[in-house]
């Protein structure tokens, strides 16, 4: 058959769909469990962290484990279509695929690059969140310790100042 109009097998694409499913399913449980996460930042409370962490971890097995038999998976598909494995992409597999199932990969598809845009925009929130946590405990820490640079303010002829940023725990009062 000429490569251009090479078709997914039908067995394939059943497998195609099921692995489809397991990854979607793994990437909605990191999806709300980056959402816990991120109320957990939000509200400062440590415990719902460190289980959405262990969560985290959880899912990141899961998907290394997914990973690899996305891996297999395209080498079957590979060999079926006549391309090379790094051609095979889930735009390939669903336009490819049998015209039966084509409308299920091409929504199984959709749902998991719509679940990835939203990881990615949750991961990229939560990222803002840690480094403006971290950045004022640096500020803060600064000023306990005298370390960091005193706040500006402006003098009676409008001249900008920076206050000396004293030990506030070595202060005498």
């Amino acid at each position: 058959m000429n490569r251009t109009t090479t078709q997914v097998p039908e067995r394939l694409a059943l497998l195609c769909l099921s692995h489809f499913e397991k990854e979607e399913a793994v990437l909605q449980t990191s999806k709300e469990s980056l959402l816990r996460m991120q109320a957990a930042l939000m509200a400062g409370r440590m415990e719902p962290l460190l289980q959405a962490l262990r969560e985290q971890e959880e899912s990141g097995r899961l998907a290394t484990e997914l990973h690899e038999t996305r891996r297999l998976l395209r080498e079957r598909l590979a060999q079926a279509l006549e391309i090379p494995a790094e051609q095979v992409t889930l735009r390939v597999v669903s336009d490819r695929g049998p015209t039966a199932l084509r409308q299920s990969l091409l929504a199984s598809r959709q749902r998991l690059l719509q679940i990835g845009d939203d990881i990615e925009r949750i991961h990229r929130g939560n990222s803002t969140l840690l480094r403006q946590s971290i950045g004022l405990l640096q500020r803060l820490l600064g000023c306990l310790l005298g370390k960091a640079d005193g706040p500006s303010r402006y003098t009676a002829e409008g001249l900008m100042e920076s206050v000396d940023g004293a030990n506030f725990l070595n202060a005498d009062c």
